[in-house]
C-alpha cells in the first residue's frame, strides 16, 4: 500500500558501527499520527554500520528505506541529496540526524510536524538538546547563550544565525522540503554547510525553537568532523575558507540584505580558526587584534596551552566539564 508520507528523515552514516543503532532506534521509536519515512546513506563504510542498517531494514520496512553506496560519495564529491536523497523524497517535510547523533524524546516528528501545520510561516522549527562529550561520558546541556524560556525568544533571526551558527544542532532542524527544490541552484553551487539551510530558510520564513529536549549530540564521536577535521591544521583552515566562501555567497544571494552581519561573521569566523590553532602572530595583527585584545587571560592561557602544552589543555577541558556536570545535577 502507498502511503501518504509526511516527513522524509535525512541520515548520512559513515563507519558509525558505535553509534548508529541508537540513531536508528531513535526514529522508529516515533509515535505520529502521520507517515514518515527513513532514508538512511552509508557512504561505504568499512565497519559494522551497514549490517546494523540492514538489520533495522528488514524489522521496520515500511519506516526504513537505506542506499548502500559500494563507493565512497563523499571523496567523490557527489551530493548526497539531490543526487541520492531528494529524487526519491515523498514527505512535505525534512527532519535530518547524522549516524552519531540520536532523538531522545518519542514524540519529536509529531510536536514539530504540529507546529509546522499550525504555523506556516515558519519556515524550521528545532528544537534543544543536550551534548554528549564522547571521551567522558557525561551529558551537558547543548551549549548556547540563548535561552528559549519563552514564546518571544524561542523565534530566531536571521542575524542571530548568522552571528552563531550553533543556536541550535543539525538533529533538531525540521523544514520544508521545498527548500530544496526552491534554491538547488544556489545550493549545488557551494558546498553546503548545515548553517547555510539556517540562514537561508531564515530569510524567508520565521525559525521556530522548541524548549524541550528531544536529541543528543555527540561530541568527539570517532570519524566525527570534531575529530577528522580539527586533527588536521592544513585541513581545518580549507574548511574555514569554505565556510567563509558559503558566507560570502550567501551574502550576494541575499541580495545583501544582512551584509554587516555576514561580514563581522565572516572576520569572527576567521578569527575563531586561528585562535584554535594558536596562530597568535595572526591574532595580533589587524584586523583580528581587537578582537584578541578582548580575549580573557584565561582565554589566552588556554591558547597557549593548546599550542605547547595540548595534554595540560586536554585535562583543563576534562576538569571544567566535571565541574560544569557536577553544577548541573546539583542544580
Amino acid at each position: 500500500m502507498d502511503k501518504n508520507i509526511q516527513v522524509t528523515v535525512y541520515c548520512a552514516a559513515y563507519n558509525h558501527e558505535k553509534y548508529i543503532r541508537q540513531a536508528l532506534e531513535g526514529f522508529v521509536m516515533q509515535k505520529t499520527n502521520f507517515d514518515f519515512e527513513v532514508l538512511v546513506h552509508d557512504d561505504a563504510s568499512t565497519d559494522g554500520t551497514a549490517s546494523i542498517i540492514k538489520e533495522f531494514e528488514l524489522a521496520y520496512p515500511d519506516i526504513i528505506k537505506p542506499i548502500y553506496q559500494t563507493e565512497n560519495q563523499h571523496s567523490k564529491g557527489v551530493d548526497r541529496i539531490y543526487t541520492w536523497w531528494l529524487p526519491i523524497t515523498r514527505g512535505k517535510y525534512i527532519a535530518v540526524c547524522e549516524g552519531d547523533d540520536y532523538w531522545t524524546d518519542p514524540l519529536k516528528l509529531q510536536k514539530q510536524y504540529d507546529y509546522m501545520e499550525a504555523n506556516p510561516d515558519c519556515s524550521l522549527v528545532a528544537h534543544t538538546a543536550d551534548t554528549l562529550h564522547e571521551d567522558t561520558g557525561m551529558f551537558v546541556p547543548y551549549t548556547t547563550k540563548y535561552e528559549f524560556t519563552t514564546p518571544e525568544k524561542q523565534d530566531v533571526s536571521a542575524q542571530a544565525l548568522i552571528n552563531d551558527h550553533l543556536i541550535f544542532p543539525t538533529a533538531s532542524m525540521f523544514y520544508k522540503t521545498e527548500y530544496y527544490v526552491n534554491n538547488e541552484a544556489f545550493i549545488r553551487s557551494i558546498k553546503s554547510f548545515d548553517y547555510v539551510t539556517k540562514i537561508l530558510l531564515a530569510s524567508t520564513g520565521r525559525v521556530h525553537v522548541l524548549p524541550d529536549k528531544m536529541s543528543v549530540y555527540r561530541k568527539g564521536a570517532d570519524g566525527s568532523w570534531s575529530v577528522r577535521i580539527l586533527a588536521d591544521p592544513e585541513k581545518f583552515m580549507k574548511h574555514t575558507e569554505v565556510a567563509v566562501n558559503n558566507l560570502e555567497q550567501i551574502n550576494k544571494y541575499t541580495s545583501y540584505k544582512y551584509d554587516s552581519e555576514i561580514k563581522e561573521a565572516i572576520l569572527k569566523r576567521r578569527f575563531e580558526a586561528y585562535y584554535t590553532l594558536a596562530d597568535t602572530k595572526t591574532l595580533k595583527k589587524p584586523p583580528y587584534l581587537e578582537l584578541y585584545k578582548k580575549l580573557s587571560f584565561k582565554n589566552k592561557v588556554y591558547m597557549y596551552l593548546t599550542k605547547y602544552a595540548p595534554w595540560a589543555a586536554s585535562a583543563g577541558r576534562g576538569i571544567y566539564r566535571k565541574i560544569k556536570h557536577k553544577k548541573i545535577k546539583s542544580s
